[in-house]
């Protein structure tokens, strides 16, 4: 909810938001960026000028990230102002994020704005000289490049931590350098930036960028100064200062506000506040006004003094031990300001343009105290020159003003009338009243379920409806001036001028209908159901009306009820009121029947034992002066496989048939007495919502028919109670209907009706039920409350919709990801040595490097004598050598590694385990990796570890992102291994990071059992934390030998997250030729318990080098396929890793599908080489005109 200070030149802030993703309103003129094909977003411009973004893709929820900084309290107000003006209006569509993106991604001095702006403010003439020092283009652009070059990647980790799709900022640093950042990494065109200034009249040249999408000014002098500062008129829309939700609403009375807020309700009251730092001289001031207010000659006082010390907590320490002749109230910040403006008279007060904004709105006079240099100097003759009130530095004449103002209620009064007062009250309505944005949703289902289209052209054009500007002027002089008119005259003339009335004049004219209607439906207007509707009423011509009607309107809503009892007394004039009603339900629960009941008299056939409705046909009938028009629709069947096509029949025939002339409510008929715990029309209630839309149950009305029959048995033999069982079997229908949807916050009215011809009646001969309530009167009350809101919707113009489903917020995984998870998971460790052993052990010969002549290492001296070619002869000597120890290295482990095995089956089988246990050999913990570049204090070199006999290995886990010299470890990692009995193991792994917000785990446990001529068989489970939930992963694998250079296997995978489940399962098949060549095909499914289902496969080849495994040399090849929900992707891949020569390694990884998306990487790395650092220079020379460019 936003309310605009200033005329809107041409659109609103939010009718820009209300367009923004994905859904597109009216014409289009032209194009406002490039609509490349690659780019996922196209922006467009609107007729009206408005901005709108067709987004290309899944519908998905929108990220909205708003930049603000805690320098003063205006920018925090006017991001929360926004924040709730999308949750208003949009709901989860959208999900918004406040953040100061500069004090947690970056370092000095954008971390640490907010500590320097208040020293600045302390010493003003330091923050005017630093203000108007900076004010030069050039200036500013030079410090903000530079500190955007050297922050450009945490600004860009700040930023797309969120993945926003819209930014927003509020603040006046926050534009040039995240609109470099975005454009220096190709992000420009694919998020909306957005900048709404928080400055009255005098701003910054920081707040304009010509690259931003829209610049919202809160005054044409700002719009002015934009357009001086190179932004075209095309992005300028003056739009006013964002103003909190709060303030959008009516408030109660000030006498009820004074009484909650624990005010004296008899005394006026001053509102004594210096913004969100409590700057200004409000101790001063403080004491005058104590002084001021305080008659010497009655001994009492003429006032109250409020005092808001903002985050100032020495200044409130200080006001609070002191002695106060009057009654005066300390506080903090706070957050309910417009309560503590309602419940005061005038307001001492700094510059600030929010608080200008809602002191006016307020309608309080202001004075004007204090003002910050720069930014709130023309904020100044704002205020005075348009007669919204005074300025004075001196506190003494500040306290005369308001004691002059308060010395007697009378001249108070006076003086509020007076022609300057006047003139206050009239600028601030003007200016505020005029241009009130409130962003509202529907009272009710605005959307229609009737059509697979939009409705004509009210959905055509609600993005411009939807948020409405009421001006003043547009309300025809009788709206306000109708106490000279008596209430019979009045009403005549509002039949009269039918479609002429402006919107509170209709909405007035349909409450005197409501309440006839009431009276003639004998329900009393106390009555829980009308008192609601009568609230909402008065609440949406609350949010829709001027503020100088507010009081009118509540006279209005009086003079309504004496209306309507003086006309239903003469009977004129007559009531032009109507209903269409659309019924629905299984065939035998009474449609027809309660039609007759509805009309009292027989009006559609009905039958006992057979269909009586074959065709959709409408009955008209009048009662009690309503027209009602009942659409009565042939019976559905039960559910089940075989009448599925005839009730979707049915139901497409209602749909079409009801299109042209849609119905004002539905009355879905269940019967009460054959809902049991065995009950399930689940499906049926779920074809309803496939059919017609989940929006059909907006407007729909539970009728439970038979409502007078024997009630079952409970567990004691004796009858249940009558309301424990009608409450448990509306539960049970609106459970099922929730699962309809899949939306568990609708809650539809509910009726119960007997339409048996023995049915009780009361004296006056009216069906009533066992709980003694009349159910017609009823009935027709539910129907007539939901055409009176949705008539007074559509005169306001509320057409926003809530939207039914699940929440937009639900993130499960992706069926794809998971089964592409499955495909790619690491084969068994067993399994592997294996085949590397047997590779190793072709060649039964003599040991290569024992047969070696001996070499002796030359010197330094004596190598720098060798020739280039003696050189590059002694290194390939050398490297050679070096292969081959490795070789013979890894030989021999394998081969200690045969022989424990062995060792340990012939100890097993000879009973003696023990005997041969060697002892335990302390070996180093591996190190963490090092940086290229760390200083001598670096964590890393802090602790020096050794593992001796314990299984349990804890470690604790470096955080690389924390602070410099800094103790950055902020998580645990365990692990352990342990042998259960020969051929199986066991191993368990897992780590936990914690912080102040956040707790990721990550646990891998798994279980292996083979030998190494027969199959291996494998169990683990895998724990993930996301978010707050958990996503579990159960897998086994099964891997045996059916030749000595093949190996098949299977998996099957189960993952759990929340309440769905995943089951996919894999085959895989492993071929070797010869040491050098290895090929691997998986295929597998994955799918999900609603039927998802994805389908993949992948064929791999892998050409090793001569060295391999002892150098890691090797060159692959892949072709992956994926298909789910009807698309099919193809994949292919390519990595290599070899040494092009000695003493450098290089890696390169392409990667491209048929969707045109890849990357390609080339990766080397030398440590004699320094050459290739050079190539870093092409990446410099290539940033180096693009920033010039900025």
């Amino acid at each position: 909810m936003v309310m605009a200070v200033v005329l809107p030149k041409r659109s609103s802030l939010s009718s820009v938001f209300s367009r923004v993703g994905g859904y597109y309103y009216g014409n289009t003129s032209r194009k406002y960026s490039s609509s490349s094909s690659s780019a996922p977003y196209d922006y467009l411009e609107g007729e009206d000028g408005t901005m709108e973004l067709m987004q290309l893709g899944a519908d998905r929820t929108k990220n909205v990230l708003i930049l603000m900084s805690d320098t003063g309290g205006g920018h925090r107000a006017s991001a929360e102002a926004i924040r709730d003006a999308f949750k208003l209006e949009f709901g989860d569509e959208y999900n918004i994020i406040i953040k100061d993106v500069w004090k947690e991604y970056t370092g000095w001095p954008l971390n640490d704005m907010e500590r320097q702006y208040k020293f600045m403010l302390k010493h003003a003439q330091l923050w005017k000289v630093a203000f108007h020092s900076t004010s030069p283009r050039w200036i500013h652009s030079m410090y903000l490049a530079a500190i955007a070059a050297y922050y450009a990647k945490e600004v860009e980790a700040g930023l797309m931590e969120y993945k926003p799709d819209i930014i927003i900022s509020v603040h006046p640093l926050m534009q040039h350098i995240p609109l470099w950042v975005l454009k220096w990494q190709g992000l420009q065109k694919k998020v909306i930036f957005v900048t709404v200034i928080t400055d009255l009249n005098s701003c910054h040249p920081t707040w304009f960028h010509p690259s931003v999408n829209r610049c919202y000014c809160p005054s044409e002098e700002v719009a002015k100064r934009a357009l001086l500062d190179g932004l075209e008129e095309s992005q300028v829309r003056v739009f006013g200062l964002p103003v909190r939700a709060s303030f959008a609403r009516a408030v109660l009375a000030k006498d009820d506000l004074r009484v909650e807020l624990q005010m004296d309700p008899h005394l006026l009251a001053v509102l004594l506040m210096g913004g969100g730092e409590g700057m200004g001289p409000i101790k001063k001031t403080a004491e005058a006004l104590g002084e001021s207010l305080f008659d010497d000659e009655l001994g009492e006082p003429i006032g109250q003094l409020i005092v808001i010390c903002g985050r100032n907590t020495s200044l409130a320490a200080t006001l609070e031990s002191m002695e106060w002749k009057i009654p005066v109230k300390i506080r903090g910040f706070e957050k309910h300001m417009e309560k503590w403006m309602g419940a005061c008279d005038c307001i001492i007060t700094k510059a600030g343009p929010g608080t200008i904004a809602e002191a006016l709105i307020r309608g309080l006079p202001i004075i004007l105290n204090d003002y910050i240099p720069g930014q709130e100097k023309g904020n100044v003759p704002y205020v005075v020159d348009n007669g919204a009130g005074v300025f004075t530095r001196s506190p003494k004449e500040a306290a005369r003003i308001v004691a002059e103002w308060f010395s007697s209620e009378k001249c108070w009064r006076s003086k509020s009338k007076s022609v300057k007062m006047k003139s206050i009250w009239d600028w601030a309505f003007s200016q505020l009243v005029s241009n009130s944005m409130v962003l509202s949703r529907s009272l009710t289902r605005a959307d229609s379920f009737f059509s697979q289209d939009p409705q004509n052209e009210q959905v055509a054009n609600s993005g411009s409806a939807q948020i409405t500007s009421t001006v003043a002027s547009q309300f025809p002089a009788e709206f306000h001036n109708r106490e000279d008119v008596s209430p019979s005259q009045q009403l005549h003339h509002d039949h009269t001028e039918g479609k002429k009335l402006d919107p509170f004049s209709r909405i007035e004219a349909l409450q005197i209908k409501f309440l006839r209607l009431l009276q003639r439906l004998g329900q009393p207007p106390e009555d829980l159901t009308v008192a609601k509707v009568l609230y909402r009423i008065h609440l949406a011509t609350l949010l829709r009306a001027p503020e100088s009607d507010l009081k009118k309107i509540n006279l209005d809503s009086n003079r309504a009820r004496a209306v309507a009892a003086k006309q239903e007394e003469d009977g004129q004039p007559e009531l032009d009121f109507s209903l269409k009603i659309l019924i629905l339900g299984k065939t035998g629960v009474g449609k027809s029947a309660t039609i007759n009941s509805i009309f009292d008299q027989t009006m559609a056939v009905t039958n006992a034992f057979q269909p009586s409705t074959d065709s959709i046909r409408e009955v008209v009938g009048t009662v009690n002066g309503v027209k009602i028009t009942v659409i009565d629709t042939p019976g559905f069947s039960s559910s089940s496989t075989s009448t599925l096509r005839r009730n979707r029949k049915i139901m497409v025939s209602i749909k079409r048939y009801i299109r042209k002339s849609p119905p004002d409510i539905v009355l879905y008929l269940e019967r009460l007495d054959l809902i049991n715990m065995g009950y399930s029309d689940f499906p049926l209630l779920k074809l309803v919502t496939e059919v017609f839309g989940s929006a059909i149950w907006f407007n729909t009305v539970l009728v439970m028919t038979h409502a007078a029959s024997a009630l079952p048995e409970g567990l004691n033999g004796f009858p249940v109670s009558y309301e424990p069982y009608v409450a448990r079997c509306t539960g049970l229908l609106q459970r099922y209907i929730h699962q309809a949807v899949s939306d568990t916050t609708l809650e539809n009215p509910v009726v119960l009706v007997e339409n048996h011809p023995e049915c009780r009646t009361n004296v006056t001969g009216e069906k009533i039920l066992p709980n003694g309530l009349v159910w017609k009167s009823q009935l027709l009350l539910v129907c007539v409350c939901a055409k009176v809101l949705s008539d007074v919707s559509s005169f306001l113009g509320f057409q926003g919709g809530i939207g039914l489903g699940p929440s937009n917020n639900t993130r499960f995984p992706s069926v794809p990801h998971l089964l592409s998870s499955l495909l790619q998971q690491c084969s068994v460790v067993a399994a592997d040595v294996d085949v590397d052993e047997n590779l190793l052990s072709e060649n039964e010969e003599e040991d290569e490097y024992d047969k070696l002549p001996s070499i002796r290492i030359l010197t330094k001296t004596e190598f720098d004598q060798l020739s280039s070619s003696q050189k590059k002869e002694y290194f390939d000597e050398l490297d050679y050598r070096e292969t081959l120890l490795l070789k013979k290295q890894l030989k021999q482990e394998l081969c200690r590694g045969r022989e424990r095995r062995l060792l340990d089956e012939t100890c097993s089988n000879d009973g003696n385990s023990n005997s041969h246990e060697s002892s335990p050999e302390a070996v180093p913990l591996l190190e963490m990796a090092v940086p290229p570049s760390f200083d001598s204090d670096w964590l890393a070199h802090r602790y020096r570890c050794l593992i001796m006999s314990e299984r349990w290995l804890w470690r604790p886990v470096f955080d690389p992102h924390g602070w410099d010299h800094d103790v950055g470890f902020d998580g645990v990692n365990l692990e352990t291994a342990v042998e259960l009995k020969p051929n199986a193991i066991a191993s368990v792994s897992g780590q936990m990071i914690k912080d102040k917000q956040d707790m990721n785990i990550q646990s891998k446990a798994t279980a292996s059992y083979g030998s190494p001529v027969g199959p291996i068989y494998s169990l683990g489970l895998d724990v993930q934390s996301t978010g707050k939930d958990l996503l579990c992963t159960v897998h086994g694998n099964a891997r045996s030998r059916n030749l000595h250079c093949n190996l098949l296997g299977c998996g099957v995978s189960m993952a759990s997250f929340r309440n769905k489940y995943y089951v996919g399962w894999k085959f895989e098949d492993t071929f070797y030729i010869g040491k050098t060549l290895k090929f691997v095909a998986n295929a597998g499914r994955m799918g999900d318990v609603d039927g998802a289902a994805a389908y993949g496969g992948r064929f791999e080849a892998t050409v090793r080098g001569r060295d391999y495994p002892v150098r890691d040399e090797k060159v692959t090849a892949a072709m992956t396929v994926l298909s789910f929900d009807k698309e099919t992707v193809l994949g292919g891949s390519f990595n290599s890793n070899f040494r092009p020569c000695r003493g450098m390694r290089m890696l390169i990884n392409i990667d491209l599908n048929s969707r045109k998306m890849g990357k390609v990487c080339v990766k080397m790395s030398s440590s004699e080489r320094l050459e290739i650092a050079l190539f870093a220079l092409f990446s410099i020379i290539r940033a180096l005109p693009r920033r010039s460019e900025t």
